[in-house]
């Protein structure tokens, strides 16, 4: 080994070889246990043509050996970088970054050279300097956030541009909160153009600041499974390490999904410490004293509390409360959360929004909305995406115009999904205008875009996949089947890498349905963990072993399948997934998978049938029973997954459609649509206190049978008025139009108005308990001549005077196919029309309309009976 004053112009390039063909061996070793990403940012120095031959290598080891070996074939520069990569990247024993160091013209630490000095070379696994001060602690955490940033941010298309990073700020009422999570559960976020809830916008830079009480700061943050909480956090780390959030001293990061693989009991010090950053052992004691000290300086984030096993569970008021205590995760981190422990840090937890109801708000400071997509950030992402593409504009058009695509799109990261499936499509010769009805359909085409990636290493530019492409991954794709229901079951969604045969790791890593990353063991140990790439993804694998596999019986199957509801309360059980996999089922006991599912299974195309019946028996069954609104919609939407005609029409069989309550998605909206047109009969579609998206209206016109519309809530107000304006003109049936309760004024019942003279079948309006004054009342009252087959209308209980009363006895006087008109002072007016002559005889009709008999106003004591054009007021 060369002394340490060796410059590195002193070092010729021969030697530099020399020194790593002699240690090549041991590199190779040393790069085998690295995990996937790292290797591939050392390969990254090799040139394109070395790259893609290593690509092309299935065998890890052998990759690795050879990798090496490229690398003696380079400069003296990129040896030079390699070097520094290796060093960076590996626990290397000192012996040998030593002698690596020393050979690209580098001088090593002063520890180091004291350790050669004295003959001493003794393995280090892991390189943490030795900690004698929180600055130094501090500096050693700030490297370790920038190393974790950079393999979570691997791959990433678009990072996270912080500064410009904003939040909503939703009202933490309960109720008004309540509302807003409504609106944003399920598998995909609503789109974020609502204010309901909201109470102002803000940059995630101005939201993370410290207490200034001597109270913890608890912030909660919302967003869909997919929206980027997880590398949201992972930046907010990455910039105070840069130096950005300068209140904090210390900022400790833990992700639930790693937690859950901690079964024994914890105190705080070994949870910041084992499972985050450890100090030298004679440095632990007094490194934590200096936490607990200065609270204030402390930034702690707990990322994904819906992936969390547990419920959160309070530590009763009189048990006493040591941070040196152990105690089970659930209680060390409402002990935290609650300010008991650690009291005047600042707290972040991110979770979805469907398990924020778990979480006591009364210890919330701020509640914030990390927003997904939206219809620009979709189309500029696949415009990124697809921009070396010559088909650009076309897969624009398509994906911006398939409400499922595009509502799957709206997460971040099944967005990307989306694309990768889309392109396999488009170098499949596919026409885009028969992309996937279907989310099921979709999820097939996207598990053979990944098992085409894996296949050449690159999306294939010939017409099609080989026809045994599935077989040759069956085993993989079953064991990777199993491993996501077993998953399912046990609320799991991180596996131990050591836990899974080599090969199916291998493969699920190769085909991208895995993401790799180090985990903390029990025993604070580090190893590496895989999950698939999302939830849906597991999903979907899950449904696939359903159908799949002869160890689920047909007798369990309907243990296996039930609907969800989306009425949730704190005693329902957490669950971590997103409630997607009946559907995948449904979708797969269509007949246009039958072939998919009979490449998989090992069993014969009669096997696949029966199992696919068996499935639609039990959606059948469903559809004979009384099930709640948020029930009846997920029902719709397996029978859309199926597209079974017939299915959907006993699903449709009934008469009025009552949803209360909950998000209506566009997806909901197509399969409301698809069951009511197989049912063919005439509906009430009864909605009342729902998140109604604008674009769920868009799709009303196609429910060709609705009869009646019934909007029942404050929340629709004038915008929800105008968009319903537009639209009501195409309900081509519609007899019947209520507005209740709702927040309607001035600018919402002139749209109405506008549209209701488009309506020609209507015979019931019904605007009662608005906010409708008197002209807002003149509008609708001048909408009566042009509504020739109007029966009845109601206003009351609106904010009319009697000025707006005269008014209808004044249009009244000039409509003679009105019947009567009731008004109870100020809180009820109702106006009652003439039937069509089909109703009375043609004779009773003319003499009716030519004298105005029985046309009368009741009011209080008033009775007005009116000749024809003129009448008398008497009490």
């Amino acid at each position: 080994v060369r002394g340490w004053a060796v410059g590195m112009e002193e070092v010729e390039e021969p030697d530099l070889v020399s020194e790593l063909r002699l240690v090549g061996p041991q590199l190779a070793e040393a790069l085998s246990r690295v995990s996937d990403g790292d290797l591939d940012r050392i390969m990254c120095l090799l040139r394109t043509a070395g790259q893609q031959q290593l690509r092309l290598i299935p065998d890890r080891t052998r990759r690795v050996s050879q990798m090496v070996d490229l690398f003696l074939g380079e400069t003296a520069a990129t040896c030079r970088r390699f070097i520094h990569a290796v060093c960076l990247f590996c626990a290397l024993p000192l012996a040998l970054e030593t002698q690596l160091m020393s050979a690209a013209g580098e001088e090593p630490p002063d520890r180091n050279r004291k350790r050669r000095q004295e003959g001493s070379f003794p393995p280090v696994p892991e390189k943490h300097p030795c900690i004698v001060s929180p600055e130094m602690y501090k500096s050693t955490m700030k490297r370790l956030l920038l190393q974790r940033y950079q393999r979570v941010s691997q791959g990433v298309r678009r990072l996270v541009r912080l500064h410009e990073t904003c939040v909503s700020l939703v009202n933490r009422n309960t109720v008004k909160l309540k509302e807003r999570v409504d609106r944003l559960w399920g598998d995909t976020p609503g789109l974020q153009d609502s204010d309901d809830g909201v109470d102002r916008v803000v940059k995630i830079m101005d939201l993370l600041q410290p207490s200034t009480t001597s109270q913890s700061r608890v912030i909660v943050l919302l967003g869909s499974a997919g929206t980027g909480k997880t590398l949201l956090m992972h930046c907010v780390g990455h910039h105070w390490a840069q130096g950005a959030f300068d209140s904090f001293q210390f900022f400790f990061l833990f992700e639930f999904r790693q937690l859950n693989l901690i079964k024994r009991t914890l105190s705080l010090q070994q949870l910041l410490f084992e499972f985050f950053l450890q100090p030298e052992v004679g440095e632990r004691d007094s490194m934590f004293d200096v936490i607990l000290a200065n609270p204030r300086s402390v930034c702690v984030v707990f990322d994904g509390y819906d992936e969390f096993c547990c419920k959160f569970t309070a530590l009763r008021r009189d048990t006493p409360v040591d941070p040196r205590r152990p105690l089970h995760m659930a209680e060390l981190f409402s002990s935290l959360y609650t300010g008991r422990m650690l009291q005047g840090c600042t707290l972040v937890v991110t979770c979805r929004p469907k398990d924020v109801m778990d979480l006591p708000l009364g210890a919330v400071d701020e509640v914030g909305e990390v927003p997904g997509f939206d219809h620009r950030r979709v189309h500029e992402y696949a415009q990124d995406y697809f921009k070396d593409s010559p088909h650009r504009e076309q897969v624009l058009g398509h994906l911006m115009s398939s409400r499922t695509i595009l509502n799957m799109c709206y997460v971040p990261a099944l967005c990307f999904i989306s694309c990768v499936c889309l392109e396999y499509l488009l170098r499949q010769r596919s026409p885009l205008t028969s992309l996937p009805h279907t989310m099921t359909q979709f999820y097939i085409q996207i598990i053979m875009a990944f098992l085409s990636r894996r296949q050449v290493g690159h999306l294939p530019e010939g017409p099609g996949p080989p026809p045994s492409l599935l077989q040759r991954s069956r085993q993989e794709i079953e064991e990777l089947s199993r491993l996501a229901m077993e998953g399912l079951e046990q609320s799991n969604i991180v596996f131990y890498a050591q836990d899974l045969p080599p090969a199916v790791l291998k493969f699920a890593s190769d085909s991208g349905f895995f993401s790799r990353f180090e985990v903390k063991k029990e025993d604070g140990s580090e190893g590496m963990g895989c999950a698939f790439v999302h939830l849906t993804m597991q999903e979907f694998f899950a449904a696939l072993h359903l159908m799949t596999s002869e160890v689920v019986q047909e007798a369990q199957l309907k243990k296996k399948f039930n609907l969800k509801s989306r009425w949730t309360t704190k005693t329902d059980p957490k669950t971590v997934f997103t409630d997607t996999y009946h559907l995948y089922v449904s979708g797969l006991a269509s007949r246009d998978c039958a072939s998919f599912l009979g490449q998989l299974s090992r069993h014969s195309a009669a096997w696949v049938e029966k199992r696919q019946s068996a499935i639609l028996k039990i959606l059948r069954s469903l559809a004979t029973g009384t099930l709640t609104g948020p029930k009846l919609v997920e029902l719709c939407r397996c029978a859309y997954e199926t597209q079974d005609d017939n299915l959907a029409a006993l699903v449709g069989n009934r008469s009025r459609y009552e949803l209360r309550n909950f998000r209506i998605s566009p997806v909901d909206m197509i399969a409301l649509a698809f069951v009511i047109n197989n049912a063919k009969k005439q509906v009430c579609l009864d909605i009342a206190g729902c998140s109604v998206e604008p674009d769920c209206l868009d799709i009303l016109p196609t429910c060709n049978y609705i009869d009646s519309l019934i909007f029942r809530s404050r929340k629709y107000d004038d915008r929800f008025a105008e968009a319903l304006s537009d639209i009501l003109p195409r309900v081509e049936r519609l007899q019947k139009l209520e507005f209740v309760s709702g927040s309607i004024g001035e600018g919402g019942v002139a749209n109405l108005a506008r549209a209701l003279q488009s309506c020609p079948h209507l015979t019931e309006l019904n605007l009662s308990d608005n906010f409708l004054t008197d002209s807002g009342i003149s509008l609708i009252a001048n909408t009566f001549p042009m509504l020739k087959t109007i029966q009845s209308v109601n206003l009351g209980n609106n904010t009319c005077t009697v000025d707006g009363i005269i008014n209808l006895v004044k249009t009244m006087s000039s409509c003679l196919h009105i019947q009567e008109i009731h008004v109870n002072g100020t809180k009820e007016a109702k106006v009652l029309f003439y039937m069509d002559s089909d109703t009375q005889s043609s004779a009773e009709a003319q003499r009716r309309r030519r004298t105005g008999a029985g046309r009368t106003l009741r009011y209080g004591a008033f009775v007005l009976v009116t000749g024809r054009g003129g009448g008398v007021l008497c009490e």
